[in-house]
């Protein structure tokens, strides 16, 4: 009897034992559990203080156990989670399925919040329902998708930027209008939505504006032109014209203060502008807006870069072949002006081998191309006289001053020689070193027998001028003595060095002075003019002179100068004279007799009594 005693002490002591060691052991595997441990009783309105918690849980909140113990899960949780958690709706769904997952925030006793994921489940606990919760805490794994999904938008940008940048360069391509390509380069690069909006502005060195487009903007671009237009300056623009860099704005409302469009930008967008440049031109500034979180990405700025640079090639492209046709057009010009001159060109290396000659050049040298002549020596155009009279003087004269104007003698094909009036010009190289020289010939010939013909003919007028019986003189508009005949200084007694220079007024008395003023402005209008003067000799004695001139007018009809006849009327005058005194003293006297005196004509009608 004492020994069964004996045994069931010893059996109950053993499971004593046991349950001691099984409650250690699920006491230490609860507190070892890396997850925080809530146990709670169930209620259907509201919540129950916790009746058990583990070490991970009051660790990662901050409280003691006996703290916890005293709050319920309403009181750890952000308001937000816990009107979740106390929703008729969660509640049915947890008794109905009996456990439940879901994310919440638990708020520690710092206040710090710590994101979670809650897998909790109903169960019998000495016949109390219960709720156990195990929440673990997602910081780590929410930052690595936060991560991920930042990541992700980042590669989506920048596909989008990349599929924008490959749109810009086809636009390039085809694109040869400046304005239509500025326009679509700021299209394409938001049409992917790699940016929100975009807008280039072309800029001379000086930061001057000179044309700007943009998309995304709807009217709003306008103020921004508005402000180039009136000549002011962006920050962007002063800070882009110093430096080639991307230029980031993070907050546009705060940092580009002054610019008509700085809190016209997205929300929670930045901004970058960075100047459009090729081979050390500058063309001016492209700026455009993408998410704040990118702004600092340095793959952003290289591609923004990227596609700068081609837009600005693009630009370098466009005015290089607007230059080009330019050039061309002028060339095409010059040719034109080559080819259709009266005068003949050519240009030779400094050997004489003669380069380029138009084809007034070969025909006027008997030839009837061009071609057969490039590459012959400039000697086939000149006889041995003429290269040693007239050519190596002029060369010489050209050499010495890089220019020479003058008569050079020409040799035809068939060997007949023709003068002409050459302008030779020497070419130099950037360093200052001859590499050619440039002739323009005009063949003179018809001018030189012009010329001899005038001379001749000159001659011939001289000879009859100096011939006259009576006075002559050529006098200028403003009255002196540009020529003279032999026969006027005979008259005057003076030579006709003397006279020739002289003003008209020096030779007449003052009667005549008048005359002449009243004459003159007749003479000057291109009417001739006559009238009897008076002109006063060297010696100081005096002749009656009867004066005709005419105007000398040239094929503009402008009087040039006034050609003047004189004839000596002094005799005349004085047997005019004699004869009015005779007749006056034979008046007097027929007058003063006492008989009557009767005169008749011949057909005896008086005349006198």
């Amino acid at each position: 009897m004492a020994k069964r005693s004996n045994q069931k002490i010893t059996t109950h002591k053993q499971t004593d034992t046991d349950q001691k060691k099984s409650e250690s052991n699920y006491k230490a595997l609860f507190n070892g559990i890396n997850d925080a441990v809530f146990v709670h009783p169930f209620e259907s309105k509201g919540f129950a203080n916790f009746i058990q918690v583990n070490d991970s849980a009051c660790k990662r909140l901050g409280y003691t156990r006996k703290e916890l113990l005293n709050l319920s899960p309403k009181d750890i949780s952000a308001p937000e989670d816990a009107r979740v958690r106390a929703s008729k709706k969660g509640r049915e769904k947890l008794v109905k399925d009996k456990w439940m997952v879901f994310e919440a925030v638990h708020i520690s006793k710092s206040g710090q919040q710590i994101p979670v994921e809650i897998s909790s489940k109903i169960f019998d606990i000495d016949g109390t329902v219960a709720i156990m919760s195990l929440a673990r805490d997602i910081t780590e794994r929410l930052l690595a998708e936060q991560e991920r999904k930042q990541s992700e938008r980042r590669i989506n940008h920048l596909n989008r930027v990349l599929q924008a940048i490959r749109n810009v360069n086809q636009l390039i391509t085809k694109e040869k209008d400046r304005d239509r390509l500025l326009k679509g380069a700021c299209e394409n690069l938001i049409e992917t939505r790699g940016y929100y909006n975009a807008w280039i502005a072309l800029l001379d060195k000086s930061g001057k504006y000179i044309t700007a487009e943009a998309a995304g903007w709807d009217q709003d671009f306008s103020l921004l032109s508005t402000m180039f237009k009136s000549e002011k300056t962006s920050e962007c623009v002063k800070i882009a014209l110093k430096q080639s860099d991307v230029i980031i704005f993070k907050d546009p409302s705060i940092h580009c203060k002054g610019c008509p469009l700085s809190d016209k930008y997205p929300e929670g967008a930045g901004r970058m502008t960075i100047r459009l440049e090729y081979e050390g031109e500058f063309f001016g500034i492209m700026t455009v807006s993408i998410p704040k979180e990118l702004i600092n990405d340095k793959e952003e700025h290289s591609l923004l870069k990227e596609v700068a640079g081609d837009i600005a090639f693009a630009l370098y492209n466009i005015r290089a072949e607007k230059k080009r046709q330019l050039a061309e057009e002028h060339n095409r010009f010059l040719s034109s002006v080559v080819e259709q001159s009266a005068d003949g060109m050519a240009i030779a290396d400094m050997n004489g081998n003669l380069l380029f000659s138009n084809i007034k050049w070969a025909n006027m040298h008997g030839y009837e191309k061009t071609e057969i002549l490039t590459g012959k020596k400039l000697s086939i155009f000149h006889n041995k006289k003429q290269l040693k009279d007239d050519v190596e003087p002029f060369n010489r004269k050209v050499m010495e001053k890089g220019f020479y104007k003058g008569e050079v003698g020409h040799k035809r094909k068939d060997g007949s020689v023709f003068p002409t009036q050459m302008t030779t010009t020497l070419l130099k190289d950037k360093n200052n070193n001859p590499v050619a020289i440039a002739g323009v010939a005009t063949d003179i010939t018809a001018r030189k027998k012009a010329d001899e013909a005038l001379r001749k003919s000159e001659s011939r007028y001289r000879l009859l001028f100096n011939l006259l019986p009576y006075g002559g003189e050529v006098i200028n508009t403003k009255g002196i003595i540009e020529q003279c005949s032999p026969s006027t200084a005979q008259m005057l007694g003076y030579d006709v060095s003397e006279l020739v220079g002289l003003h008209i007024t020096k030779l007449l008395d003052p009667d005549s002075i008048n005359v002449f003023r009243e004459k003159y402005p007749q003479l000057l209008s291109g009417q001739p003019a006559t009238a009897e003067i008076c002109m006063i000799c060297k010696d100081g004695s005096k002749l009656n002179i009867l004066r005709a001139a005419q105007p000398i007018i040239n094929n503009k009809g402008i009087v040039e100068a006034i050609l003047a006849l004189n004839v000596d009327i002094t005799e005349r005058k004085q047997a005019e004279e004699d004869l009015l005194k005779s007749e006056n003293n034979l008046r007097t006297l027929f007058n003063a007799m006492t008989d009557i005196v009767i005169e008749m004509d011949s057909d005896g009608r008086y005349i006198n009594i």
